[in-house]
Formats: C-alpha cells, structure tokens, sequence
C-alpha cells in the first residue's frame, strides 16, 4: 500500500533497521507521488527488531501504486557498507521498477581510477578478514567487525549495479563531477546538490576532526575535544625530563630508524588498520541535499571530516546547507561525522529565522557492545538547539511526538513542509 503523499510537503520514512540506513523520500507529483529510497542495510551486530528481508518487503508495500506495481524513481547506495547496502541483497528487489540508481564515483566500473580505489579497499578488508579469522578472534573483535562491514557485499551490490525492473539508468556521482546541482527528469521540480564525494583520496581519507570539530566527551574541563590518552596524567613525562632520566638512556641511544619504527609501531596493529579502512569507505560516501521550494533535506551518508571540511570551507555549499530542514544524521550520530562548525551555523540559521519547529533530525541508530557511545548524547543535545524534532529509531517508545506522522518501533515518518 502507498505512503499518503502531499502536495506542499516530502514525507520522509526512517526504517528501523537498527544499526543502518534506509530512508524513503516521496515527492509531491502531478499524476503519482515521486519517490527516492536512501540505503537499504543493517550491520550484523546490531540488527532491528526485524529481519532486514521484512523491511524490504515493507519499504516495496510503501512504494506500490493502485495498479500493483511498485515504482522507485531514485535509487540511493551512498557506499558498499554492509550497514547501508546489505538489504539490496533480497531478490525481491527484481521486480521493482527504478528510474536511476545512485552510486558514488568510486563504484564505477568504466573508471580506472574508481577500480583502483575499490580493488585497494576490497582486497584489504579480505586480507584483514582472513588474518584475523587465521587467529581466531572473538567474532565481535572490533577489527574483525570493522574489516567485515567493509568487504565488497557483493550481492547487494550486484543489485545496485545490474539489479531492478526498468533497466535504470546508473549515475556514479562526485561533487568535483558536478558543476552544477542536477534537476532530474524523474523528479521533477526537486533540485539536487552534490556535496561529496571528491574525487581526491587525501579528502576521502581525511577521518579524524580537528580538536573542537566533534561531539568527543572527555572528562576535565580542558579536555572537551581533544583526544583521550589511555594513561593517568602521573605517566606523562616532558622531553626534558625524559632526556633527564637514566632508567631511559637505553632508549635515548636507538638509532633514528628504530625510533621511527616505535612510533609507528601502534599505526599498523589490526585495529588501527580496520578503522583506517572504516574511514576510507564511509569517505566515499554520496552526500546529497534535496532542494524543493522552501526544503532542504539534507543525507551526508557517513562522510567524515575530510568532506565536511571542504563544505565547511565552501561558502555557496554552506548556504545551502544552513537551510536544512530535514537532517539524516551521519554515520549513526558519531562523533566524527556531524561538525561542531555545521551544527552551530544551523542553530543560528534556525534561531535567526524563529522555525526550529519547522525542522526535522533523524538518526538511524543502536548502540551495540563495541560502539556503546554511538550515538554521541553530546551530538544530540547541540541538535536539540537546532530543532524541536528529533527522532532515534531505537526510541520510539510512548506517545508520538508532535511533529511526526508515524512514530513506533518500525517506522518513524516526518511530514516536512515545502512552502
């Protein structure tokens, strides 16, 4: 059965998946509501309350029309995470009439530079994969996690690039590709952005924030953004004082190759590698903004600090991005996929215009064991200030707040105004 549709607002659909992305758009159109599905997957350790295959059978109802046939005219694969794509693995996705799929640069297989930056990727998440199993680690090591989120996922995968009924159309996208934002023809009246991602490798590999740039809590007043260190302030020791310690003398001796070495001795254990790996893919990631009259709907996917920084710096993107009035909140409400800079810029916008209660956040979210503090309280707080409506989809327990059209443990649905 088809969503009801509006004709001066989008309604937006956030699954609950659990840990993971699926997010339904549908567009005011003349003879029939235009629709865009935004991911489809669920990471294995922190699944929803229901199989990944009864959402998708779920998210086919919602897009059929009265004369049975179920239409999508976009098609959305931000990148190949398993918690963003594993859901595209379904065959009932075959009869599903799709207008164009989306993909980020790097899935396309005509280029030669796109097939590097996969082979690279692919190749050593599997060897991480076959390393870690060789030894026997805890299926939930943080390493083993990371590495197999990070593998091809062929088969949903497969879907995205040869997959659906229509014989789509695909388009593999980067903000450096496009000069200007698109109009599709399958969604008319709707303007789109394309933020991200560059083409640029130092860009997609740019992870970690600058101190003040994200939602990291530390304990002492001095500490609020830096970076946590595993040992109490008695351990540390300044330059002179270690050059002035004999128990170190053996250490002061090491040949400048050995102590390049030990410097970089915690860069290359497993973990360090899994989560360079992590950011190297969620830096790939599509991040798009919906324009349609007075809406911006706003899906960074999981980009991290190195496109948020180039959109930080871009004073026409920022434009755009501090009239968002629906915001999919990156990479699950981590600390290092929203900025401090974006969130404060977009409060003030908000408070500058009296409509925080014509604003919408969304995060698709579930703590598991190995990321206890995703999503960042912190991160949600400062959001409060930029909204009077913000959902998680692991708490959609009670009463429905004002502001949403379907509240509860399947589906959360913001009705968003246009005009």
């Amino acid at each position: 059965m088809s969503v009801p549709t509006s004709d001066d607002a989008v309604v937006v659909r956030m699954y609950n998946v659990g840990f993971g992305d699926a997010f339904l758009l549908q567009f005011p159109g003349e003879k029939r509501p235009r629709r865009v599905l935004i991911d489809c997957g669920s990471h294995f350790l922190g699944a929803g309350p229901r199989p990944i295959k009864e959402i998708v059978e779920q998210i086919i109802g919602d897009v059929t029309d009265a004369d049975g046939v179920a239409r999508i005219d976009i098609v959305v694969g931000t990148h190949r995470h398993q918690d963003h794509v594993s859901g595209f693995a379904e065959p009932a996705w075959a009869d599903v009439v799709v207008g164009e799929v989306w993909m980020p640069w790097t899935e396309n297989p005509s280029d030669p530079e796109a097939r590097d930056v996969l082979n690279a990727q692919s190749s050593t998440a599997h060897r991480l994969k076959l390393g870690l199993t060789a030894l026997d680690v805890d299926a939930e090591d943080p390493a083993l996690v990371l590495a197999e989120n990070a593998l091809t996922n062929a088969p949903a995968m497969r879907t995205l690039h040869r997959g659906f009924s229509g014989d789509p159309v695909r388009r593999f996208l980067s903000s450096d590709s496009v000069l200007r934002p698109l109009d599709p023809d399958v969604l008319p009246g709707v303007r789109i952005h394309v933020l991200g991602p560059a083409r640029s490798q130092d860009i997609i590999r740019d992870m970690t924030p600058p101190a003040g740039e994200s939602y990291v809590w530390l304990t002492g007043a001095d500490a609020a953004y830096g970076e946590a260190s595993p040992f109490a302030p008695d351990w540390e020791l300044s330059v002179e004082e270690f050059a002035g310690t004999a128990a170190f003398s053996g250490l002061q001796a090491l040949e400048k190759g050995d102590r390049e070495r030990i410097a970089r001795h915690g860069e290359t254990d497993a973990l360090s590698i899994a989560v360079r790996l992590e950011a190297a893919v969620n830096g790939t990631s599509l991040f798009l903004a919906f324009e349609i009259g007075e809406a911006v709907l706003l899906f960074p996917g999981d980009a991290q600090w190195g496109t948020w920084r180039m959109i930080l710096d871009d004073e026409t993107a920022m434009e755009v991005l501090k009239r968002t009035t629906f915001l999919k909140v990156g990479h699950h409400g981590s600390h290092n996929a929203t900025p401090v800079a974006f969130v404060k810029a977009l409060a003030a916008a908000r408070t500058e215009l009296r409509s925080n209660r014509d604003a919408w956040a969304m995060v698709s979210t579930r703590p598991i064991k190995i990321w206890k503090q995703i999503p960042k309280t912190e991160l949600l707080e400062a959001l409060g200030k930029a909204t009077d409506h913000l959902a998680r989809s692991d708490e959609t327990v009670g009463p429905r707040p004002d502001g949403f059209s379907a509240w509860d443990d399947s589906v959360v649905e913001a009705t968003v105004p246009t005009r």
